[in-house]
This record gives structure tokens, sequence and C-alpha cells, in this order.
């Protein structure tokens, strides 16, 4: 399941862009968290049998590590990336 998540580019400086494929009808949970489990920003989409695309802005964190998590109907997922 963690092929269907993609985050580019990593390493980022200003925005990421989540990929995500969906593979039937259903609200996504798309948050992006820090090292330390806060949530700094979130978003909710639906999608079915398509690859969903959303940008996060992250040019005001400071740089380091973090996560993307994922979460949909039955499943969970999280993906590291880091900010320069």
């Amino acid at each position: 399941f963690e092929n269907d998540l993609m985050i580019y580019p990593n390493p980022a400086n200003d925005e990421i862009e989540v990929s995500y494929f969906v593979e039937k009808e259903q609200k996504i949970q798309i948050d992006l968290v820090d090292v330390m489990g806060k949530v700094i920003q979130s978003k909710e989409v639906k999608g079915r049998g398509q690859v969903i695309k959303e940008k996060f802005v992250i040019k005001n964190q400071s740089s380091g590590q973090y996560f993307i998590n994922i979460k949909s109907n039955n499943r969970s997922i999280s993906k590291r990336f880091y900010k320069e």
C-alpha cells in the first residue's frame, strides 16, 4: 500500500505534492505531521478509482523530517519526507 503514496520533491523547500491512488469511493484524510506527532496541516478529499494530488506549502516550516499520514476507510499509511 505504501507504493500508492508518493511525495515529491523529496527533499523539498517551499511545497510538496502528495499523490495517492484511491481504489474505491471514499473520503481520504491527509495530514502533514512533524516528528513530535503534531498535525501541521490537514486536508480531506474524496476520490474513486483515481490518483488524487494535493499540494502542501511548507516554506514556513523548519528544516528537518516530516511525515504525510493518510487515513481512509480501512487503512492508514505514513511516509517520511525532508524539508531543507
